[in-house]
């Protein structure tokens, strides 16, 4: 066999056995690594199909940050649009994450300071509405820029600062990036272990979660680490892996950095002609994407690369090529070094023709030892390559049944999602019918309207159900209402809710008892009695503020379970609170009667009766309960308005207080005109 054939051969398998590998890989990671431009036209299609303008800025953010990867002008446009949007609209969720976008599109074109001021609109923004991943991805995209400028104290500092938030949110995915922009960093000072332990973080994130955009530009950069600590052959591996990823992936953007890291690596082992490819086809890249800062480095290290091939008139022309760009980007001067070069040129044009012609007669002695030594290499490749593939089988096969077993449990999850959604449609539909049980037993509208033509009624249960309920009866000439809050809210509240109304139902109507005082007695032992049995005895019960009114003689009589009575006077703004006998209704372990109170009225005079809830709720500024003090000041600025009104006035108040927060209990709150 020729070593031409043996050395086909093995290219043939080598290839086979890589690309097997990284397609297992990618297979993994599939939700990574579909093509940037799909994701792009399905945007638009959303765009379409947006409804609010919300929506609109996230779908026109969405397509300027994907399609900037091949094509920055586009981004810029399209950037452009989900900004004017999120201005207008004062979208202040949106509006950072805008300004981070444009602001690292315009750090690729090379406009450093417009993306300056970009970075800085952003964090404002994100600090307004204290939005830490927002914040956390800006300062990370940030200290790229800082790093350009040649500053990076700062831009380390910023990329620890994101770092410790994304580990606070556990973010994977931007853990591997930051760390992986820690370890260029460290590159670029040539702080080589500190870069190699970053990058080998971020590349342990990259495989365990298959983040494989990230993957090849990570693997590069810890090539480039290799390289330089003089492990060609693991750095060699490392940079085909990443190129063989993006080959896969088919992104522009990444792959102008990869073969651009590949083209220095090529250059240090001196393979000219193999670095010369890389670099221009890394620029031609740059170009069609817009990415000007890396052609000005690409510009920069041809001319170095021609240099050492002795290629002087290339080597001037590229480095006025980075020069002119280096100009229009605002940068120094590069005109000390266009003269000395010029003056070099012709001094060592001859030197260097004799020394490539030196180059070339060793390269000739050393031609025939190098064919021995690649057949013996060849030989322990195929082998090892042959291990290798059987061993990629084998994997395939695992992972294959692997999948086969996920598909069969996820089955399995999913029908018992089916189950317990129809459970709970079940669950929820009986409760919102035992709400339309227990809005049977308040009285009606027209009820209330004929009784109390000046009154409101605020009621606000916290579930479906609740345990609070409003009561009112006319019965021999008088009128009883009350306010009542039964232990619990939800179901077990609601349940103990229709025991309590049958009790004051049954002691006035049938016992035909109208002492406030003596109803609430009566109550007492009747729901006692029936909580109570053989086997367990049940202490709920309820709190109470009950009223009794002779219209007549404008004469309330009231008497109180932990739940008091104010009366606003109709000639003064001050609350009169009679307050309750500290007693609730159920078992007590020392029971005493509830006493009555009389109170003469005037005309105008206003009577409150409540629950707790409305005092109790958390909220504000510092979380805390509004209080029953609160209450009081709350109630003495909207009593001197109507009585409709105040019910409104009420209800937006709790709704300011309580903010974010949860509501903690059902709020019931009954107010009459006499």
């Amino acid at each position: 066999m020729s070593a031409e054939n043996t050395e086909y051969k093995v290219i043939i398998l080598a290839s086979m056995i890589r690309l097997l590998v990284i397609t297992l890989f990618c297979c993994i990671g599939t939700l990574r690594a579909q093509d940037r431009m799909e994701i792009v036209n399905r945007a638009k299609e959303d765009l379409k199909q947006a409804k609010s303008d919300s929506a609109r800025i996230f779908f026109l953010n969405k397509i300027s940050w994907n399609i900037s990867y091949s094509d920055l002008d586009s981004g810029l446009y399209y950037g452009n649009l989900a900004l004017e949007l999120a201005q207008s609209t004062n979208d202040r969720s949106q509006l950072g994450i805008v300004y981070t976008t444009l602001a690292t599109i315009h750090q690729d074109k090379g406009n450093l300071s417009i993306a300056a001021e970009l970075y800085e609109k952003s964090i404002k923004a994100h600090e307004a509405i204290n939005d830490k991943s927002g914040l956390a991805t800006t300062l990370s995209n940030y200290s790229n820029l800082e790093g350009l400028r040649g500053n990076r104290k700062k831009a380390k500092e910023l990329l620890f600062t994101a770092l410790g938030y994304f580990k606070l949110e556990n973010n994977k995915r931007s853990i591997a990036l930051v760390t992986s922009n820690l370890g260029t960093h460290y590159l670029e000072e040539n702080k080589l272990d500190s870069a190699e332990y970053f990058l080998e973080i971020g590349n342990s994130y990259c495989k365990e979660y298959a983040i494989t955009d990230l993957l090849s530009s990570n693997t590069a950069v810890l090539a480039r680490v290799h390289s330089k600590q003089g492990k060609k052959k693991q750095a060699i591996e490392e940079i085909e892996f990443a190129l063989e990823l993006l080959s896969i992936r088919k992104s522009p953007y990444d792959l102008v950095q990869v073969e651009q890291i590949y083209a220095d690596m090529l250059t240090d082992y001196q393979d000219y002609y193999q670095a010369e490819k890389y670099y221009l086809s890394a620029r031609e890249k740059a170009e069609m994407v817009g990415m000007k800062d890396h052609i000005m480095k690409i510009n920069l290290s041809l001319s170095g690369l021609y240099e050492k091939m002795g290629l002087l008139h290339k080597s001037l022309a590229e480095y006025k090529n980075y020069a002119a760009l280096k100009d229009e980007l605002n940068e120094a001067s590069a005109l000390e070094k266009l003269n000395h070069m010029s003056y070099r040129m012709e001094n060592e044009r001859k030197s260097k023709e004799i020394e490539l012609l030196r180059q070339k007669s060793r390269i000739q002695d050393l031609d025939q030892d190098r064919q021995h030594e690649q057949i013996r290499t060849q030989n322990i490749i195929i082998i090892g390559g042959a291990l290798l593939f059987l061993l990629v089988i084998v994997m395939s096969i695992h992972l294959f049944r692997s999948n086969k077993r996920k598909q069969q449990t996820n089955a399995l999850l999913t029908e018992q999602n089916h189950i317990i959604e129809h459970k709970n449609k079940e669950i929820t539909d009986s409760i919102t019918y035992a709400r339309r049980i227990q809005d049977a037993i308040l009285p009606s509208k027209d009820v209330l309207n004929t009784i109390f033509p000046e009154h409101f009624i605020l009621y606000l249960p916290k579930d479906i159900v609740a345990g609070d309920f409003y009561w009112v009866l006319e019965h021999k000439g008088k009128i009883f209402f009350a306010v009542c809050d039964c232990t619990g809210h939800g179901v077990p509240g609601a349940m103990v809710s229709v025991v309590c109304h049958n009790a004051l139902q049954s002691v006035v109507r049938e016992m035909n008892i109208t002492d406030p005082g003596e109803i609430l007695n009566h109550v007492r032992t009747l729901v006692t009695e029936t909580f109570q049995s053989k086997q367990s005895e049940v202490r709920d019960g309820m709190d109470v503020s009950l009223g009794v009114l002779d219209k007549s003689k404008a004469v309330l009589t009231w008497a109180g379970a932990n739940n008091p009575l104010w009366i606003v006077r109709s000639n003064t703004a001050a609350i009169q609170e009679i307050k309750a006998h500290k007693q609730a209704i159920g078992k007590t372990d020392d029971p005493t009667p509830f006493p009555s109170h009389t109170i003469q009225l005037e005309k105008g005079d206003l009577i409150y009766l409540f629950s707790d809830g409305f005092a109790d709720q958390f909220g504000g500024k510092d979380g805390k309960k509004f209080k029953s003090s609160g209450l009081k000041e709350l109630l003495r600025s909207v009593a001197v308005n109507p009585i409709a009104l105040q019910h409104q006035l009420l209800h937006e108040a709790h709704l300011q207080w309580k903010g974010d927060y949860e509501q903690v209990d059902d709020i019931c709150f009954f107010g009459v005109r006499v």
